[in-house]
């Protein structure tokens, strides 16, 4: 059945942002549903328009887009889950309707993939900063940990990255979100001195790459078009079922949990959290550290939800004072 998308989109964006329980009732900027970490709200809310844009990761769009962002599900699930909201024969919300974040499998259509023999030659024709050395020393991270994740930074990205798409060629880079058209125009992903963090696999091949920005008003910039993944996935290979796994809210995070020799993994947001990770996650046993804010909160609970009917997982309380377990484990106050 093809979908009037013109109908969809002309619905109140307020509306939809309510039903996703998107608080926009009394601020022009909010936090973006993404979870890419950043502490100034970046999502903003055009009603007059009905246009939402995140200037942080890039996403906007009408009422479609809005929901097919929130719920990393395809255009056709986006409209399917508006049509069953606003235009069902009752007028209400439909009960046998299951959305898109519950259903075991997403399709795939509208994303890029994982490149990864494009992702490992970045990481080995790039290097480590004393900047982005310094950077983390200050939130009580350790060169040598660093190294342990291969994580490494650029200082002008526009170089290599042209370099990658004379070397793998226009069309291979914009696939693998490293490249993205916008204005009219191809350009690179990233233009401003960033960190790159690489997510390896069980098979210890990288599978996304996110970039963090250094002393830039934008923090976290994800690939273009591409899902991130699980960081720090490769502790699986020495895990015991049963065994104790923390699942963090950050990157950084799970870098200081890991100096400790705690088993910990880093998710992108609530939104990034898959149903296929319940079947990979089920049989430890599961604390969740989330951020000390609402989204952090709203991370617990969707990832609490998806395994309610398998096992009682638990929560990592931080003290009040500190934002994150990277705050809480240096002692760094967020007053």
């Amino acid at each position: 059945m093809k979908k009037d998308t013109e109908k969809l989109n002309n619905i109140p964006i307020a509306k939809v942002a309510n039903l996703l329980d998107i608080d926009i009732s009394s601020k022009k900027v909010v936090k973006c549903f993404k979870g890419h970490g950043e502490k100034t709200p970046s999502l903003s809310f055009q009603l007059n328009k009905n246009f939402f844009n995140c200037f942080s990761c890039q996403i906007s769009g009408g009422p479609i887009n809005l929901v097919k962002e929130f719920y990393n599900c395809s255009f056709i699930e986006a409209c399917s889950w508006l049509e069953n909201r606003f235009f069902n024969s009752t007028n209400t919300i439909s009960n046998n309707f299951e959305s898109p974040k519950y259903q075991s499998k997403i399709l795939e259509e509208d994303f890029f993939e994982a490149d990864s023999e494009v992702y490992e030659w970045l990481i080995q024709n790039t290097t480590l900063s004393q900047e982005t050395i310094a950077y983390f020393k200050s939130r009580g991270i350790t060169e040598k940990t660093l190294n342990d994740f291969k994580i490494k930074d650029i200082q002008n990205p526009y170089f290599i990255l042209n370099e990658a798409k004379n070397r793998w060629g226009l069309d291979r880079v914009i696939k693998c979100g490293l490249w993205k058209y916008k204005n009219y125009k191809y350009m690179p992903v990233w233009w401003h001195h960033v960190i790159l963090f690489p997510f390896f696999d069980i098979q210890d091949r990288i599978t996304y790459i996110q970039g963090r920005f250094l002393n830039h008003e934008y923090r976290w910039m994800n690939l273009s078009g591409v899902k991130s993944t699980i960081f720090n996935a490769r502790i699986f290979n020495n895990l015991k079922f049963s065994d104790n796994v923390v699942i963090t809210e950050g990157l950084t995070d799970t870098l200081s949990l890991y100096q400790r020799g705690i088993n910990a993994i880093g998710i992108m947001g609530a939104s990034n959290f898959k149903i296929e990770y319940v079947d990979i996650l089920k049989n430890y046993e599961i604390l969740v550290a989330p951020d000390n804010d609402p989204a952090g909160e709203m991370f617990y609970k969707k990832i609490e939800k998806l395994f309610e009917v398998h096992k009682s997982i638990r929560k990592v309380v931080i003290p009040s004072q500190f934002n994150d377990v990277n705050d809480a484990l240096k002692g760094k106050s967020s007053e």
